[in-house]
């Protein structure tokens, strides 16, 4: 035992080429494995995979998987040591992000032996990091440098493996000198203070799918040096506030995927990442777990956290403070929850995250007016610049949207088209609209006018007619008037016309009676004098 102490303290203190073979981990490494059968055939065919600056594995092991620090066809046998200096980039940060970024592409991606494999992958992470002022590589070059540069591997592994023995707790014969724990598949269903003793070598463990149901106070305080911890597939009902507790903080990577049991669960883990002292954590995994509601602050106590991943979950609201806090955060995934629109509130708690990149696709959206500012949001360079899934942020309803880009739809597509956000391109197709309908409604009235000329023609003769008719008519009617006019205006023509008995007294003209006149051979009414005698006397005196 004592032997195997000094080893690991001379692997501790060995320079980074030595320290990496002693270890069994690779950081700033291209590695290669045989695959069987193929590579004895043809040894330049092996499979490849890169590692983080921690040395995690990451490689392309099959069609949309890409496995993390359980390299396909067994642990590598060679490694090639790249230089950290020659990355584009500010050293660890920007290699494990091109690892990332390249893993997180392929895990969407069909493997094809041939074409697109595990080779491609490690090219995409030296191209998106522009190693060696570099973007061309490829699988060729690739396998012709790893031939030259490639070292075997020549010391024995530190990584200790217990997949699926029926443990019912943590074996303690687990060796000082490890850094590496893979305990998976077990019945170990309680961790105390008292599970990993003497244990401050181990750099990464997991304890996948153990069945385990209480984390107690300080399960991992012993482990000072490790950087990542995986939890996933536990059904956690428990969670102490300083479960997470290290000295030192040095915890890096923490993947709580289906791992929490209900929403107490939630509870605890928010009170145990703000005790924990995780000021280094830099990726929080809680996808699938079924999250509803996030309540403001869960992850103000943790300043770096550079990628926080909430995929497949139930999430339907962001709330103001959701993620106060994070500073740093470099990408957000939302991706598979129960989204159906942000509001304004959600629009500007994302404004507060810098320039972090934004998974929102695969949501059912609903395409409505109240979509709109999250539409316009979208096609904006505020939005839009950092949705890197854009194209999958799709309508779910209503049946007639479905499946169409919600960024080209939004309330505009739904018949909304008074709100502010339809923009520019809103007032140029309103204004459109409105002048087309001024068009057609001049032509519905120029062809109307048209129809009542033409009838007008067609009865011109019978026009004719009825307008004589019309004139003649009025001109009696005036004309009677104007006499009855004369008549009134007179006096005494109004006085004879009331004496005057009946219509056999006189003529009449219409209804106005007409004076009577004297004979002309009569005197009557008319005296002479006294003294005056008329006599007659036959023509013959």
């Amino acid at each position: 035992m004592a032997e195997e102490e000094a080893d690991g303290s001379d692997v501790l203190m060995a320079p980074r080429g030595d320290r990496e073979e002693r270890s069994g981990r690779y950081p700033y490494c291209v590695v290669w494995t045989p695959i069987p059968v193929l590579s004895w055939l043809l040894p330049i065919i092996g499979h490849m995979g890169i590692c983080t600056s921690s040395g995690v594995i990451r490689d392309f092991a099959g069609s949309y998987y890409v496995s993390e620090d359980n390299m396909g066809f067994g642990r590598p046998t060679k490694y090639w040591q790249l230089d950290v200096d020659k990355l584009c980039g500010s050293g660890a940060s920007a290699w494990d992000k091109a690892v990332f970024d390249a893993s997180e592409e392929y895990k969407c991606r069909p493997h094809n032996l041939c074409c697109d494999n595990c080779h491609s992958h490690v090219a995409m992470a030296l191209n998106l990091m522009h190693y060696d002022n570099s973007s061309s590589w490829n699988m060729v070059n690739l396998c012709l440098l790893s031939l030259i540069h490639g070292k075997y591997c020549s010391a024995a592994t530190s990584t200790v493996e217990c997949v699926s023995t029926d443990l019912q707790s943590v074996p303690l014969s687990i060796p000082g000198y490890a850094r590496t724990l893979l305990i998976t598949g077990n019945h170990i269903h309680q961790l105390g203070p008292h599970s990993f003793p003497q244990l401050e070598n181990v750099t990464n463990i997991c304890l996948s799918n153990n069945r385990i149901t209480a984390v107690g106070s300080g399960s991992f305080s012993s482990m000072t040096r490790l950087r990542s911890l995986d939890l996933s597939r536990n059904p956690l009902a428990l969670i102490h506030p300083e479960a997470l507790s290290i000295p030192g903080g040095s915890l890096q990577e923490l993947n709580l995927s289906r791992s929490l049991y209900n929403s107490s669960s939630l509870t605890d883990l928010a009170i145990a990442l703000r005790w924990g002292s995780l000021g280094d954590l830099r990726r929080l995994d809680l996808s699938g777990n079924r999250l509803g509601l996030l309540a403001p602050g869960t992850f103000s106590y943790l300043p770096d956290l550079s990628h926080l991943l909430l995929p497949n979950n139930s999430l339907a609201s962001v709330s103001n403070g959701t993620f106060s806090g994070l500073h740093r955060l470099e990408m957000l995934d939302l991706r598979h929850n129960a989204f159906r629109m942000f509001r304004v509130e959600a629009l500007e708690e994302f404004g507060r995250l810098g320039n972090a990149r934004l998974l929102l696709g695969h949501n059912p959206y609903l395409c409505s007016c109240d979509s709109h500012g999250f539409a316009a949001w979208l096609n904006s360079s505020a939005g839009g610049g950092r949705v890197a899934d854009s194209d999958g942020v799709r309508c779910a309803s209503p049946s007639g949207l479905r499946d169409a880009p919600l960024r080209g739809a939004g309330g505009r597509a739904a018949g909304c088209q008074d709100g502010p956000a339809d923009g520019e391109a809103g007032a140029a197709a309103a204004e459109l609209s409105l002048q087309t309908s001024y068009v057609f409604l001049g032509l519905v009235l120029g062809f109307v006018g048209m129809v009542f000329l033409f009838v007008l023609y067609l009865n011109r003769k019978g026009m004719k007619k009825w307008i004589t008719d019309t004139r003649d008519a009025c001109r009696d009617v005036l004309e009677g008037y104007h006499y009855r006019y004369e008549i009134d205006s007179d006096p005494r023509l109004g006085r004879l016309a009331a004496g005057s008995g009946g219509a056999g007294r006189g003529g009449h003209f219409g209804s106005v009676p007409l004076p009577q006149r004297p004979a002309p051979d009569t005197c009557e009414g008319v005296q002479m004098p006294s003294d005056t005698q008329v006599t007659s006397s036959s023509p013959g005196s």
